[in-house]
């Protein structure tokens, strides 16, 4: 690994640090994990050369995996609230739907911003790599 490889994912890894500060805890993890394991598979610079609509697939795949699983979710617990009112047994406890779709709202929201603040990154890192990279 070159030096400029290596100052690279150290300034990454210091944005990385700091982006919880700057857009919360759920949006910096998606972005880390997801910065970390194409770093990772490609390393510095091949990652700069990803086309940015392999990018935005890999989200749309992450996205359809979790509005699956919230979907899933929300349906089994609907079907035994449903069941549990027709067996007349009482419940101290019902989801509502309007709260369901804000968590969803969210969720959907999140994604989309640790998408925007891994781009920005991979922007950032690529600037820091090859004004790094003119120094040597």
């Amino acid at each position: 690994m070159t030096r400029a490889q290596q100052e690279t994912i150290d300034f990454v890894d210091e944005c990385l640090r700091v982006l919880p500060d700057v857009v919360g805890d759920k949006v910096a993890k998606t972005c880390e994990g997801l910065v970390n394991v194409d770093v990772s598979d490609c390393g510095i610079p091949a990652w700069f050369d990803v086309p940015v609509v392999d990018i935005v697939k890999s989200y749309a795949e992450i996205t359809d995996e979790v509005t699956s699983g919230f979907l899933d979710d929300y349906s089994f617990v609907k079907q035994q609230e449903e069941l549990l009112e027709a067996l007349k047994i009482g419940q101290s406890y019902e989801i509502e739907t309007i709260d369901a779709m804000e968590a969803f709202k969210t969720g959907m929201m999140d994604i989309w911003e640790a998408l925007i603040q891994y781009l920005l990154l991979r922007d950032r890192a690529e600037l820091f790599y090859l004004e790094f990279d003119e120094e040597l």
